[in-house]
């Protein structure tokens, strides 16, 4: 504990070292080849083994090698450690070694202790680092935890949901916590150069600290996402430790990249930076996905020690409507078709503020005076009205909790019939026989994937490749390389209402009858569509889209390039949350091609068992002019 002495007090001990000549090379080697001393440093692995920082900010380093050298670092380290305080204009030393880097002079000092390391400390400077004090004593270290804020189907770099840490102190309501955040920092708007930046690593991303109300707001109100809190089992020195590691981060800088160092990514590499117990990387991964990220924190025994849930804006609203009888309902809804009127059930106005939060926010915050004088309103005559009983809060939708969700990796091996209506004259490539599907997802989620852990109402695919094997002729086909196929269902209520929209960016086979192969094309196509979804009681829903679809294909008869127009209705039945059915009927017109109409049915039946292990069963019908299309496919799925 003498270190956390130290670190808390200041740096006016006594226990000051000399100059790095009176130190033994063998120990700053010893030391600086050691795993705790580079993961301060947030050295990593990439797939290749070569090891470096993942730090691209140079002030992060004292040793112009420090990003690939941890021996040098460590020599500038002392170095700097024992030079005289220069203090700036202000009179301040914040800029000495010693303010920049508690964490790691608390590291020295505790291998001082354990003998690994002698530092004659007189020749030490004493600074006062007046930021660092204000920074560690704003923070109160009761408890960290790790929050997910669940998915966000609005913001492309938001579909996966995000995590944060919290600091929490003595005060009883959390809103008066510290949240630590790490995100990217945006140079643009286009929304092209946004995804592209963001999967290249172009915008710089930083640390922050913030009052957890910003994040409440920002998370649950304004964008309506549930957060879930992850309680961590960390010592009062592991805690003092990370808030001086993170002090230390938040003065540089990363480049931020999407599937990997992201949000996720770089909160796990802080706590394993601050506390060498804790590992959750042994080297840099491919991708990394904020659920993913919390599977990781269960996976170290004993380190989460409890999970709590608040409810977004839209949770809160939704729950407070179906405690509402049918006359209070009915009153609701005129309030909210008519500004002018209000009611005096003091129930029915509680309900009534959620909805106009939940439907103006952006208004709100953007200080629009018509949806700020509606709110004020209805606060002064809710001011009024008799004290009503406080509304039940939500209950916990244990079933939602993301680090109880299936894998987000999945392979697929299916046999596949189809039959043709003419034979296997125009059977195509599969000449109406039996093909071998064989099929890997990167990521995340259908909606026939079992909803617990997950949106129910979104499907996610990133990364999607299949191929096709066919016994006769013998032929090994590439049939699906998907880069993103998203849909994100938006279900009707009373109190909000949004469109429904897919997006899916790839490569597949498809069967059409303007084909050279005939009958089946390889295409390149872009689709996007929108529409509305309704319930259906319980939770199954109908949802109608209509999707627009360019394609490219070498195969097409003609025209190489094809654009498809295609409304779908959809029905998706939740018989439990690992047993689903979705039933598809549409119609295709596709322009530039002498055969325009495809009528196309089918019915997907899928059961999931210990969330590992599926089991698939699709049946299609596809009929164009005369031809039609039989498909019986039956599959196998792996979680992982």
């Amino acid at each position: 504990m003498g270190f956390l002495l130290l670190l808390c007090l200041g740096w006016g001990s006594q226990a000051w070292a000399a100059p790095t000549h009176s130190i033994q090379t063998d120990s700053i080697r010893s030391l600086g080849e050691s795993s705790e001393w580079k993961a301060l440093l947030q050295y990593q692995k990439n797939f290749l083994g070569a090891e470096s920082s993942e730090v691209d900010g140079s002030r992060f380093f004292l040793s112009p090698e420090g990003s690939t050298d941890p021996v040098a670092e460590l020599k500038s380290t002392l170095q700097a450690f024992a030079a005289p305080i220069v203090k700036d204009k202000k009179g301040e030393d914040n800029e000495h070694a010693l303010c920049r880097f508690p964490a790691r002079y608390a590291w020295l000092m505790r291998q001082q202790k354990n003998g690994r390391i002698h530092l004659d400390n007189e020749h030490w400077p004493h600074p006062r680092c007046a930021s660092f004090h204000v920074y560690r004593d704003r923070i109160q270290k009761r408890q960290v935890s790790v929050v997910f804020s669940s998915y966000y189907s609005g913001s492309a770099s938001s579909v996966f949901g995000h995590s944060f840490l919290k600091f929490s102190g003595t005060n009883d309501n959390e809103l008066f916590d510290t949240g630590i955040n790490f995100a990217a920092n945006p140079t643009t708007h286009n929304p092209v150069l946004y995804a592209l930046y963001g999967l290249i690593g172009v915008f710089p991303a930083t640390f922050s600290a913030q009052p957890f109300y910003y994040k409440v707001r920002e998370y649950n109100d304004f964008e309506s996402r549930d957060l879930w809190t992850y309680d961590l089992n960390l010592s009062s020195a592991q805690k003092t430790m990370l808030i001086a590691h993170l002090w230390e981060l938040g003065n540089t800088y990363y480049h931020y990249f999407y599937f990997n160092e992201n949000c996720s990514y770089q909160i796990l590499r802080a706590i394993e930076g601050a506390i060498p117990s804790i590992r959750f990387f042994k080297s840099r991964p491919i991708y990394l996905i904020p659920s993913e990220s919390i599977k990781l924190l269960n996976g170290i025994p004993g380190l989460v020690t409890g999970v709590s849930y608040r409810p977004s804006l839209r949770t809160v609203a939704y729950h407070g409507y179906a405690g509402l009888n049918a006359s209070q309902k009915q009153e609701l809804l005129a309030d909210l078709h008519d500004r002018n009127r209000i009611s005096d059930d003091a129930h029915v106005v509680d309900v009534l503020m959620d909805a106009i939060d939940l439907n103006q926010a952006s208004k709100i915050a953007a200080n629009d005076p018509q949806a700020i004088d509606w709110k004020e309103r209805v606060l002064r005559k809710r001011a009024t009205l008799d004290r009503a009983d406080l509304p039940e809060r939500p209950p916990v939708p244990i079933e939602e909790n993301p680090m109880l969700g299936h894998g987000s990796r999945r392979i697929t091996l299916g046999y596949t019939m189809r039959g043709f209506s003419a034979g296997d004259a125009v059977g195509g490539a599969s000449g109406g026989r039996p093909a071998l599907d064989f099929k890997v997802r990167a990521s995340h989620h259908d909606l026939l994937d079992p909803s617990i852990g997950y949106p129910r109402y979104l499907h996610i695919d990133f990364g999607r490749v299949g191929f096709r094997y066919l016994p006769q002729p013998k032929r090994f086909l590439l049939d699906d390389l998907t880069i993103v196929d998203l849909t994100a269902l938006s279900v009707e209520h009373p109190l909000y209402s949004k469109w429904s929209y897919n997006v899916r960016l790839g490569y597949g086979r498809k069967w059409f009858l303007d084909c050279d192969d005939p009958a089946e094309c390889g295409t390149v196509s872009v689709k996007a569509g929108v529409g509305k979804t309704y319930p259906l009681g319980g939770r199954n829903v109908v949802f109608g889209l209509l999707d627009f679809e360019p394609s490219y294909g070498s195969g097409y008869r003609d025209s190489r390039f094809k654009v498809g127009v295609n409304p779908t209705v959809q029905f998706l039945f939740e018989w439990e949350p690992a047993f689903k059915s979705l039933f598809k009927a549409g119609t295709t017109y596709t322009a530039w091609t002498e055969h325009a109409w495809m009528h196309e049915a089918s019915l997907d039946n899928r059961y999931v068992f210990s969330n590992r292990f599926g089991i698939d069963l699709e049946l299609s019908y596809a009929k164009q002019d005369a031809e039609s299309l039989r498909t019986l496919a039956l599959r196998g799925l792996y979680y992982f």
